[in-house]
């Protein structure tokens, strides 16, 4: 998941006792749009990817090449959306004193990635070798201390924040350096896997690629609100059809050229800003969409927990799981169903957990009872 461009909380305004506007609720909404949407694909990378691997062996059809191929065409998209949603959502605590984001900034995301690390590596060992987990539990294991594997996103997270807290007063020279760091990356990325642990060279690469991102949502949050208030027509048509002009030539041809890179960044990024911003105009969609942008967190840890702990638990009854591999009804339904479903199982499992004790798998201890985890999806940025 180390690819360049692939593998989502600011104080608002008061709203008025009136209630907020059309106009402002779909320029608030389209943020949890956004940000669902992004936890989404980063499902649907999982489950073309491993799950098919795992639980259809050898099935090619049309519709998983398909499926494959959605995928992959999305990741220049996907993770720089997260990370650029993740930003414009940070933009006003990077302002607040050290004291006040110990818990929010920190705590609450090293301690879920901490303790789900450990359950991961244990649970993928069993999956992948069965009759030898340990050393690949290991391997994986050493990587928590390196920014982590199967969760880096996280610790990228408290990354990317402490960047942007500490150099705030020059966030435009930051900003600079975070893009010469995203432009050199894919040449140095070699350099740095020759005299680094695997681990450590993949997560600075991932750190060098997405930096941009997290950094243009937090210190230019209202160059974003304000793309996303232009007119859908004719950005949106324009910025999709010239995406998938570039990923064509991109993954189709195989001409991996950095402006091409640099193209399906920016694009992807306008076309999902937009696309954002014309679903929130649906209260339906929008109520949706806040549902799980309020829970990418265990969403995010849950989904690969849960496929390798049933490829993991059919490995140890001695009999592999393995679904038919010659039905196209089964190949077309199983990304969407198996990614649905591992959305609702996530966020089920999450909001039961909350309820009780096992509230400290997602919540470090000491916290308010009614706190939820790194919500960043409670505050939402100004309207311009």
């Amino acid at each position: 998941m180390a690819d360049r461009g692939r593998e989502v909380p600011v104080a608002s305004s008061p709203i008025p006792a009136s209630g907020p506007s059309t106009e402002q609720s779909s320029r608030l909404s389209w943020v949890d749009v956004a940000k669902a949407g992004a936890i989404i694909l980063v499902v649907v990378f999982h489950v073309a990817g491993a799950a098919v691997a795992f639980l259809l062996p050898g099935a090619d059809d049309v519709w998983l090449r398909a499926w494959k191929a959605l995928s992959t065409f999305l990741i220049p998209v996907r993770m720089p959306l997260f990370f650029l949603m993740s930003g414009v959502l940070a933009a006003s605590a990077v302002q607040r004193p050290w004291p006040t984001l110990f818990r929010s900034r920190y705590a609450n995301l090293l301690w879920p990635y901490l303790l789900w690390s450990v359950a991961f590596s244990v649970v993928f060992g069993c999956a992948v070798s069965p009759e030898n987990w340990w050393p690949t539990t290991a391997t994986s294991l050493a990587t928590i201390v390196q920014g982590g594997d199967a969760y880096w996103f996280l610790p990228s997270l408290v990354v990317f924040f402490t960047l942007a807290r500490v150099f705030r007063s020059v966030s435009p020279a930051l900003l600079f350096v975070a893009f010469l760091a995203w432009l050199v990356i894919p040449l140095t990325q070699p350099l740095l896997t020759e005299f680094l642990p695997d681990g450590l060279a993949t997560n600075i690469g991932r750190w060098c690629s997405f930096a941009l991102w997290f950094l243009l949502g937090c210190f230019g949050r209202t160059l974003v609100n304000r793309v996303a208030a232009l007119p859908w027509f004719p950005l949106l048509p324009l910025a999709a059809g010239s995406y998938a002009l570039m990923a064509y030539f991109y993954y189709v041809a195989d001409n991996r050229d950095l402006p091409w890179t640099i193209g399906l960044n920016v694009c992807g990024l306008l076309s999902a800003v937009q696309l954002a911003v014309v679903l929130s105009a649906s209260p339906r969609i929008a109520a949706v969409s806040g549902y799980i942008a309020r829970r990418t967190l265990p969403i995010y840890l849950l989904h690969p927990l849960i496929v390798y702990s049933i490829v993991a638990l059919s490995q140890v009854a001695g009999n592999p799981l393995r679904l038919p591999t010659d039905s196209s009804v089964l190949n077309f339904l199983f990304v969407p169903v198996l990614t649905a479903a591992l959305v609702w199982a996530s966020m089920v499992l999450y909001d039961g957990a909350l309820r009780g004790p096992l509230r400290v798998l997602f919540v470090p201890p000491g916290g308010r009872r009614s706190a939820r985890p790194h919500d960043d999806s409670a505050a939402r940025p100004k309207p311009v």
